[in-house]
C-alpha cells in the first residue's frame, strides 16, 4: 500500500465500477460525450453484466455480448 502497487481484490460489482466511472470521467468530456456514454452504459452494459464483477470479465463474454448485438442489428 506504501509503494502505491496494492490491488484490492475483492470484486467490484459492473454496475458499480460503470457508475464510479461515469462520475470520474464526466468532469472531463463534452456533456454530449457525457450523455453518449450514459446512454450505452445504463441502456446495454448495465442490463447484461449489472453485478458480475468487473475482475471476472473475460474478452470472449465481451465479444460475445457484442456478436448478440450486432446480430441484433442493434449499434
Amino acid at each position: 500500500m506504501r509503494q502505491g502497487t496494492y490491488v484490492d481484490q475483492r470484486p467490484i460489482p459492473f454496475r458499480t465500477f460503470s457508475t464510479d466511472w461515469l462520475a470520474r470521467t464526466h468532469p472531463t468530456v463534452s456533456p454530449n460525450t457525457h450523455a453518449l456514454h450514459e446512454w450505452a452504459v445504463n441502456g446495454f452494459l448495465n442490463p447484461v453484466f449489472n453485478m458480475m464483477a468487473i475482475q471476472a470479465l473475460r474478452p470472449d463474454q465481451i465479444e460475445r455480448w457484442q456478436a448478440e448485438l450486432l446480430s441484433r442489428g442493434k449499434p
